[in-house]
C-alpha cells in the first residue's frame, strides 16, 4: 500500500474520518483520508449525481426546449461542483480515483475547501478546472510504501523508482504538474493558498462559490431540476 508521509501521520493526529455527502442537485462536499471507504462511497455519489443530471438533461430536452428557446441543452451542459479537503492518504487510490474522473465526461468542478495534502493534492491537480476558497491551504511531502519484514537496498530503489512512475502516470500529460510536485515532496512543504496559486494549482481564489460563472449558469437549472426529481422519482413512490 502506498500511504502518506508517516511524519505527517505522526505530528497530525486525524481519524479516520470522511464526509461524503451530495448537498445540492449537482455540488458534492467531501473531507476525509484517501482510503478504500471514502473513495468507494465518493465514486458512488458523484455516479450517481452524474447519473440523475443525465436524466434531468433528457427530461428538459423533452418538455420545455421549446417553452424556454433551450437551444443547446445536451449531456454534459450541467457540471458537478466537488468541494474538496483531505489530509491524504493511500496514492495508489488517489490514482485510480484519478482514472475514475477522467472517464466522466461530465465536467466536474474542484473546489479546495480547506486543507489539501498528500495524497490529496494529486486528485485535486488532476481535475481541470480548480479553485480555492481564501482559507484553504496545501501541504506536499512524498509518500511511503508499507515493506513487509526488513528491506533491502533494492527495496529502497525500487521505491524511488515507483515514485517516479506513480507521478509520470498521475502527470503524464502535464509536465508542470509533474515537475512541481517532484520539487516540492522531498519533505513536508505548506503552501498558503496565495502561494499555490502563484504556483498555478488552481485558476482563482474565491470567498463564494456564487462568484463563479459556471455556477451562476448552473442555478438557471435548478427550479426546473426539483420539479423533474417531484415528477420522476417522488411521483413514482406516490403511485
Amino acid at each position: 500500500m502506498t500511504r502518506m508521509n508517516s511524519s505527517f501521520k505522526k505530528n497530525n493526529s486525524f481519524e479516520s474520518s470522511m464526509v461524503c455527502t451530495k448537498t445540492s442537485y449537482n455540488e458534492i462536499y467531501f473531507s476525509g483520508q484517501i482510503e478504500h471507504s471514502s473513495i468507494s462511497n465518493l465514486i458512488n455519489v458523484i455516479s450517481n449525481t452524474d447519473e440523475t443530471l443525465y436524466f434531468f438533461e433528457d427530461y428538459v430536452l423533452k418538455n420545455y426546449k421549446k417553452k424556454l428557446d433551450l437551444k443547446n441543452i445536451d449531456y454534459d451542459t450541467l457540471p458537478m461542483f466537488l468541494y474538496f479537503s483531505s489530509v491524504g492518504g493511500d496514492a495508489d487510490l488517489a490514482a485510480f480515483f484519478i482514472n475514475y474522473v477522467n472517464s466522466i465526461k461530465r465536467p466536474i468542478i474542484i473546489i479546495a475547501s480547506s486543507l489539501v495534502a498528500s495524497a490529496g493534492v494529486y486528485i485535486f491537480l488532476s481535475f481541470n478546472k480548480r479553485y480555492a476558497f481564501e482559507k484553504s491551504y496545501f501541504m506536499l511531502h512524498d509518500f511511503l510504501i508499507d515493506f513487509p519484514g526488513f528491506t533491502k537496498l533494492t527495496d529502497i530503489k525500487t521505491f524511488v523508482s515507483q515514485n517516479e512512475k506513480i507521478l509520470k502516470l498521475m502527470f503524464e500529460n502535464d509536465l508542470t504538474k509533474k515537475t512541481l510536485i517532484k520539487e516540492k515532496i522531498k519533505d513536508d512543504h505548506y503552501l498558503s493558498v496565495n502561494d499555490a496559486k502563484e504556483l498555478g494549482f488552481f485558476e482563482r481564489i474565491i470567498t463564494s462559490v456564487k462568484e463563479l460563472e459556471e455556477y451562476q449558469n448552473s442555478l438557471l437549472y435548478k427550479n426546473l431540476f426539483f420539479e423533474f426529481y417531484n415528477d420522476f422519482f417522488v411521483g413514482d413512490v406516490d403511485k
